[in-house]
Parts: structure tokens; C-alpha cells; sequence
């Protein structure tokens, strides 16, 4: 059951002196020096879990003030941080959502805000590119994916630069997309990018710009082969290196699907797609709103 804890367990706890236990506020996670980081949407928090004999949960950054304040992280301000990333160096990145800002927090504990004159509309997800020192951010609103690269300059990468939504395949730049969550990278640098209402993962293979629909584009449950599966917008989106497959949490399904690369074909890993918190083996359990994974 190691993949529903990690979807879970920050459900059950708070980083604030009051309880604000909702299941809807645990939105993102980032694993850093065996420490789960969590986004808090609700209270404009991010908080800590290390991951020990026994768990300590703490605040790691943010005052519970809705604000885009720069600082410490006992000072900086957020307002709805969302998705989350670390870097080789140890530096965190923060979606901040309705700020529309990508937010910095670098391993001495200062965070600061990413300058682009570019209009983010509803970053969500955040990728780190080992390779180049990239990173990717999907904006839900926009429909578009951006790029920062090594010394922090931001530049459209997918997507239409006029905002239209649609289901567009092709050159990167001239592929439409329609609400783009999170996303993962394969070793031969494809991004896979999970969407809420095209109910697909996308494919963009870095190398060549080239976009292409994984799996997916009718809304449903099917398992089968990649053409044929049906999702329920998949929003979290995970590769497993040693399966050599892609996870993916099929929010409105309320299931774990697992996309095999090697064979292509989908299958229901967890979750018998009731909408509830019951524990089991595979499809014995159910989840309620599954949504990403470390």
C-alpha cells in the first residue's frame, strides 16, 4: 500500500495551530532529505512530514496570510501554493497559484519570487529537467506550458499563445491543450502531462518538441490497450522507472491507473472507483480524491 500512503497521509494532519482537516487543501507534494513537503492550500502554508519511527509534522514555510511576500520562510507569504519541485541543488519551487507566481525557497531557508512579464494564469505543476536544469510549469487557465531555464528566464514551450483550449497534437508550439495539471519525465525525456479536462496524458518528447496524446480523450473508466482506455481527468502523473510505466490519479474515477510504456496498455492498479477512504489490497480499496504522488 506504499502508493496510498503517499497520496494520504497528509490528510490527516494540520501544520496550523487549528485544526483545518479537509481533504480538498492537500493539493502537492515534494520529497526533499527523507522530508515530505506538502502545499496547504487553505491556510497559505507549506508544511513538513519527516518521514522517521516517528512522524513530526511542522510548518516549513509561510505565515497563513494570503500575500506574495518575499523573505524567510517564517516571513514569506503565499496565497493558494499548489504544486512543488526540487532541483539537484535543493532549491524548492512553488506554483503559487492564485498569485500566479512561481516561488523559490533555496536550501538556507530564503524564498523569493521568479520575475517574468510573462502572464501566468493558474500555475499548477512544476517539473525539474535533471539534464538541463529546466523547469516546466503547466498553467491550468492558459492552457499552455512554460519553461524556465538555468538562470531563471521564462518562455512559452507548449500550447497556444493566445490561450485557446483544444486537443491539438504536433509541434510543440502549435498544440493546443485544455487545463494541464502535473507532470513527470521519462530517462528519454518525454513530458507527461496529466489533463483535467481533456481527460488525456499528453506526451512531449523534449528533444524533438514534438506533442503527441499518450492515452485517453473520452471522459470515462476503460482499461485496454492505449487507444482504446478511457480516464475521468487524470490530474496527478508519476513514471516508475523500474515498471517502466506511467501512474496516474484518475481523480473523478477515484482509481490509480498504471500505464505499461513496454506493452502499451492500462490497467487499474488501486482503487475499486467509489468515492470513499477505505484501505485494501488493489482494487479492494478506495480512494476520494487521489491526486499526485512524490
Amino acid at each position: 500500500m506504499f502508493y496510498r500512503i503517499l497520496i494520504f497521509v497528509l490528510v490527516l494532519v494540520s501544520c496550523s495551530p487549528a485544526s483545518i482537516y479537509n481533504p480538498s487543501i492537500f493539493m502537492s507534494q515534494a520529497w526533499i532529505e527523507n522530508t515530505i513537503l506538502d502545499c496547504i492550500l487553505k491556510e497559505c502554508y507549506l508544511c513538513s512530514l519527516k518521514i522517521t519511527n516517528k512522524p513530526v509534522v511542522s510548518l516549513f514555510a509561510g505565515t497563513g496570510v494570503a500575500a506574495s511576500v518575499d523573505g524567510t520562510t517564517s516571513t514569506a507569504s503565499f496565497k493558494t501554493p499548489f504544486g512543488l519541485e526540487v532541483d539537484t541543488s535543493g532549491n524548492i519551487y512553488v506554483s503559487d497559484q492564485i498569485n500566479n507566481l512561481i516561488r523559490k525557497i533555496d536550501p538556507s531557508g530564503n524564498v523569493k519570487t521568479l520575475s517574468t512579464n510573462l502572464p501566468l494564469q493558474d500555475p499548477s505543476g512544476i517539473k525539474f529537467d535533471p539534464l538541463t536544469g529546466d523547469k516546466y510549469v503547466s498553467c491550468k487557465d492558459s492552457n499552455q506550458i512554460y519553461k524556465i531555464d538555468s538562470t531563471e528566464q521564462f518562455s512559452l514551450f507548449a500550447g497556444s499563445s493566445s490561450d485557446l483550449s483544444g486537443l491539438q497534437n504536433g509541434d510543440r508550439l502549435n498544440s493546443l491543450f485544455d487545463s494541464p495539471f502535473f507532470m513527470d519525465i521519462d530517462p528519454e525525456r518525454n513530458l507527461y502531462v496529466g489533463e483535467l479536462s481533456n481527460h488525456t496524458i499528453r506526451k512531449i518528447n523534449l528533444n524533438s518538441g514534438t506533442v503527441s496524446t499518450l492515452s485517453g480523450g473520452i471522459s470515462g473508466y476503460l482499461d485496454g490497450d492505449l487507444a482504446s482506455a478511457r480516464f475521468k481527468s487524470p490530474l496527478g502523473i508519476a513514471y516508475n522507472r523500474k515498471m517502466n510505466s506511467l501512474l496516474a490519479a484518475d481523480i473523478q474515477d477515484h482509481r490509480i491507473r498504471k500505464i505499461d510504456l513496454k506493452n502499451s496498455t492500462v490497467s487499474t492498479l488501486l482503487g475499486n472507483g467509489i468515492g470513499a477512504d477505505v484501505d485494501g489490497n488493489g482494487t479492494n480499496a478506495s480512494f476520494l480524491v487521489p491526486l499526485s504522488f512524490l
